[in-house]
């Protein structure tokens, strides 16, 4: 798929992040998303990131 091949350029997907967020659960619910959507489901997606001096300790 073109459009996922543009999705994984983003830094976002850098597997140094290891938070989940570049999961490969994650891209498989980006993909069923955009089935859903592309089956005329009406889809909307909320994004949150955490602040950058947020820890889990």
């Amino acid at each position: 798929m073109p459009d996922q091949v543009e999705l994984l350029k983003n830094s976002m997907w850098d597997k140094s992040l290891a938070d989940g967020r570049s999961s490969t659960a994650m891209l498989a619910l980006l993909n069923r998303l955009r089935e859903m959507r592309a089956a005329g489901m009406q889809i909307q997606i909320y994004a949150t990131q955490p602040d950058a001096a947020f820890t889990m300790d």
